[in-house]
């Protein structure tokens, strides 16, 4: 029976996921099995031991820590060290390790399980977790702004409708209809608002060639009927010399309502309304610059305009939803909105959109490469 105990152990270390090893401080690694040099990625186990320890870690701080803990303990359990492999692509492991004495000389005898896939999915899941509670906290603010902005133009309507039963001059009737023409507009703004945040929420992220002077032109042209549109003077630059693919929608989104307010809070009593905007595509990236010198907004506003149904001002008629849609679209493209403003002075915007026709072309790049690797194989 005890002859067959080699035969045992080879054919286990042949069929076994998790890598096991016996390290001595001195010697180095002086057992490794077949799983423990293929997780690491290297050919042989020579050419395994033949690498300093150091190197088998993606953080030598980390590495530190958890041979301070190990000589500390004696023993470690589960302990998740992110490793390196031969190629420098790294892998989470789970270590299972305790300090023996052979022959005088201590060696670490352990095991190694890689689970960077459950990192991975731990990850996922804290992801879903985290948006799960963001919807939580939205879905309350929701309800208690909904019902207010709902509310207060629809109790509006009622009461001048009750005016009107009573009210016997056709001139007064005709203002209680135009006051009711506002409220209806509330609410319409305020409906809009919550369609567009709908969309943007559900919608999945769409890759499509844009052309920036084709969106621009016809965002503007959704503004021509606004009150402020012809009493603003309105410049735009344009440099794409590349192919930009991103969302259609979710930039028209973006672009329109940060737009919007350029115009809705145009600063009527300067001698000259400015809006510049400034689009530059690069292979890598689009930039979009909004400058307006309206009526700004004041500085204890700026930390909360991308605030779901804030308002920074008195004079604002909309749903307060259109900066916070915004800026969710920007995040869902993988981009960044910055604002700054000065009250009396005007506003800037600034966007960056990632260039997704970069990772086509790596992907690309990518499939070539695997392609001639492949045909390398088989000549």
């Amino acid at each position: 029976m005890n002859n067959l105990i080699p035969e045992t152990l080879k054919s286990l270390e042949e069929v076994a996921t998790e890598g096991i090893f016996s390290r001595n401080a001195e010697k180095g690694i002086v057992y490794a099995n077949q799983a423990l040099v293929r997780m690491f990625g290297y050919e042989s186990l020579e050419e395994f031991q033949s690498i300093p320890n150091h190197l088998l870690h993606a953080d030598e701080e980390a590495r530190k820590h958890l041979l301070s803990k190990l000589a500390a303990n004696g023993f470690l359990q589960n302990h998740r060290e992110l490793y390196r492999r031969k190629d420098n692509s790294n892998f989470w492991g789970s270590l299972t390790c305790r300090a023996v004495t052979r022959g005088g000389e201590v060696f670490y005898d352990g095991s190694l399980i890689d689970i960077t896939q459950t990192i991975l999915l731990e990850s996922q899941l804290q992801e879903k977790k985290d948006g799960l509670a963001k919807l939580s906290l939205e879905m309350d603010r929701f309800m208690y702004s909904a019902s207010h902005d709902i509310r207060s133009p629809v109790c509006t309507i009622t009461g001048l409708l009750n005016l009107m039963k009573k009210e016997q001059d056709e001139e007064s009737a005709k203002k209680l209809v135009e006051m009711m023409g506002v409220c209806v507009s509330r609410l319409e703004h305020f409906v809009n608002g919550l369609s567009m945040f709908a969309e943007n929420s559900r919608k999945d992220v769409e890759e499509t060639a844009i052309s920036f002077n084709r969106v621009l032109s016809s965002v503007l042209e959704r503004f021509h009927r606004h009150p402020s549109y012809s009493m603003v003077s309105i410049n735009t630059e344009i440099k794409q010399e590349c192919n930009f693919y991103s969302d259609p929608f979710r930039v028209r989104l973006i672009l329109s309502n940060v737009l919007k307010n350029s115009f809705d809070y145009a600063d009527l009593r300067k001698s000259e309304r400015i809006l510049s905007i400034q689009l530059v595509v690069h292979p890598d990236k689009s930039i979009i610059e909004v400058f307006d010198n309206g009526m700004g907004i004041k500085s204890i506003h700026l930390e909360k305009v991308f605030d779901m149904f804030y308002r920074g001002t008195n004079v604002s008629t909309g749903s307060g939803m259109g900066l916070y849609t915004t800026r969710e679209a920007v995040i869902a493209l993988g981009g960044i909105i910055t604002l700054n403003s000065e009250y009396g002075i005007g506003t800037s915007v600034r966007i960056e959109l990632p260039n997704a026709a970069k990772e086509k072309l790596e992907l690309k790049k990518k499939s070539l490469k695997n392609h001639k690797k492949i045909f390398r194989e088989n000549v």
